[in-house]
């Protein structure tokens, strides 16, 4: 059936979402695919390796959320 006809062409509230899971893993991957944030960044809190460089504790790494989540698994 069509999950969305309980809503009457409302939007759902809060209480509803929990019975609209097609519309949450709609929203998930919306959101994979176009992040709210473009890059992400942390910062080291010891010394480590990352894909073969060693980087000291304090290091600020860059990543793309749109990158990693259009790589391929």
């Amino acid at each position: 059936g069509d999950e969305l006809a309980v809503l009457g062409g409302e939007a759902p509230r809060m209480d509803q979402l929990a019975g609209l899971p097609l519309l949450d893993r709609v929203i998930q991957e919306s959101l994979r695919l176009l992040p709210t944030a473009p890059y992400g960044a942390r910062q080291a809190r010891a010394d480590f390796t990352l894909g073969g460089h060693a980087l000291p504790a304090g290091a600020v790494i860059l990543f793309s959320h749109i990158i990693t989540h259009h790589m391929a698994s």
